[in-house]
């Protein structure tokens, strides 16, 4: 069974977030304009948005490039609004 790693590499975070937001700006358009502009045809520009929306993102995050992060298991008092 393959076991689910609680590290993220941060060189490939900060593009898969990109591109995530990408995504969803280029559906956002696409249901903007109920359709007549297909995806293909907005995906660059909003892939060029999400590009320079992510520049400072990708600034802070070069500094700790080498870093490796540990994500936590959510905790009980979060998940149940702080009780």
């Amino acid at each position: 069974m393959h076991r689910v790693s609680r590290h993220v590499d941060v060189e490939k975070l900060p593009h898969f977030s990109q591109q995530l937001y990408a995504h969803a700006l280029t559906l956002q358009e696409v249901i903007g304009n109920e359709g007549e502009v297909p995806y293909d045809r907005l995906r660059p520009g909003c892939g060029r948005q999400a590009a320079e929306q992510f520049k400072v993102f990708h600034r802070t995050l070069g500094r700790r490039a080498k870093e490796t992060v540990t994500i936590s298991p959510p905790q009980h008092k979060i998940l149940n609004g702080g009780r």
